[in-house]
């Protein structure tokens, strides 16, 4: 019995170290505690390496924004020399990071520098990357204004159509259609530009995309009814015999003097059968005496938008009225005297106006100054060149619609 303890206690002694030194298997490797410490410190590094790439990442972005947004105020400001200082810096101290938007951002910056050639070069650097939502358009819309200023109109058209179809959703699209109203201008094709322009507008009501787009086709719309160019609003017309300008003028409510400004006519015989451009009556004018706004209406359309002056606390009535007479260099009927055209004390102008309330009037003024304020003692004050400009238009009967805040009726 002794024998077999002793045998079977050597067995299990022969086993024990027979585990430790058994082969591991082919293609396992046996990791020991050391290993697994190292491994787990490498990871620790690995990990904290990752997380302060990150800080490093978000660090610099928030201080490249910062410095866009500096760049872009002294753009803003008009001082483009720092802000191309900012711009070249960045371009060499983040070389990674957005560099699209400082790209283009510069290249802006540059073209206000008349460094255009320059500008294309980063702006055609940002089209031929990877296409983004801002500034991938921006950028080609920069190259088809170069395009625009340069004269290619017919090459710019293409391209802004093409970005019309392209980007159709995208904010560029206002910019792209007042581009597009110009060129059309340029090569007199005068409908295709109206109608840009009256998208922007009708899509756009406020802010600085509605005011370029009223200046922009209120110039279309003057330079057009002043000419011999037929549009839907107007009419051809052959004179018969005893016909006069007066007699078609009244036939068509609209005014000698536009008539012949829009047939260039300078002679007060009217020849017979003579070809003529009528533009009938259909002015509306309003007037938001808040804004200091004149809107001039033709057939329901906008036209043409004026600033005015008007009454001082208020006192500019509201509501609607109509034009009951007109006057060429008016007299000054004030409360201490009457004073003619031209005396120091008449402040009216050159033109008025005047309404079917008795005592006030659309009229020019002596004091350009106060056009755009609350100044006037009631009526609508407009510089000389825009009531002259207005007065060639508007009939006696326009009616006139003055909106706003009023202390007195």
């Amino acid at each position: 019995m002794a024998k077999e303890k002793v045998i079977k206690k050597r067995s299990r002694k022969t086993g024990g170290s027979a585990g430790k030194g058994r082969k591991v298997p082919a293609g396992q490797t046996i990791v020991t505690k050391g290993q697994r410490i190292c491994l787990r410190i490498l990871v620790l590094l690995i990990a904290i390496s990752v997380a302060a790439g990150i800080f490093l990442r978000v660090g610099i972005a928030r201080k490249l924004t910062a410095d866009l947004e500096k760049a872009e105020a002294l753009c803003v400001e008009k001082k483009y020399d720092d802000a191309l200082q900012m711009f070249e810096r960045m371009q060499g101290k983040y070389p990674r990071f957005r560099k699209v938007a400082v790209s283009y951002l510069h290249g802006i910056c540059l073209s206000n520098l008349e460094r255009v050639e320059e500008a294309e070069v980063l702006w055609k650097r940002v089209a031929g990357s990877k296409p983004d939502e801002k500034y991938y358009p921006a950028s080609l819309y920069q190259l088809a204004r170069i395009l625009e200023i340069d004269g290619q109109y017919d090459k710019a058209i293409g391209e802004y159509e093409r970005m019309l179809s392209e980007f159709e959703g995208s904010d560029i699209v206002p910019e792209i259609m007042l581009s597009l109203g110009n060129c059309y201008e340029q090569i007199r094709k005068w409908k295709d530009a109206r109608e840009r322009y009256e998208v922007v507008l009708s899509s756009w009501q406020e802010g600085s995309l509605a005011i370029r787009a009223k200046k922009k086709l209120g110039d279309l719309n003057m330079k057009l009814i002043f000419s011999p160019y037929v549009t839907e609003d107007s009419i051809e017309y052959e004179a018969k015999a005893g016909d006069t300008l007066e007699k078609i003028a009244n036939e068509h409510n609209t005014t000698v003097s536009l008539i012949r400004k829009a047939n260039g006519l300078e002679r007060k015989i009217l020849p017979l059968g003579k070809r003529l451009v009528i533009t009938p009556g259909g002015f509306e004018i309003s007037v938001d005496a808040d804004r200091n706004i004149l809107t001039l209406k033709l057939n329901g359309r906008f036209f043409k938008e004026y600033s005015v002056g008007t009454g001082k606390f208020g006192c500019t009535p509201i509501g609607k009225f109509k034009i009951v007479s007109k006057q060429i260099k008016p007299v000054w009927y004030a409360e201490d005297g009457v004073f003619p055209y031209g005396h120091s004390r008449n402040i009216l102008g050159s033109r008025w106006m005047g309404l079917d309330k008795t005592g006030y009037g659309i009229h020019g003024t002596t004091q350009p100054e106060t056009v755009g304020k609350h100044a006037s003692a009631g009526c609508i004050r407009m510089h000389n060149e825009d009531v002259e400009e207005l007065y060639v238009l508007a009939t006696v009967g326009t009616s006139v619609v003055i909106a706003g805040t009023s202390v007195e009726n």
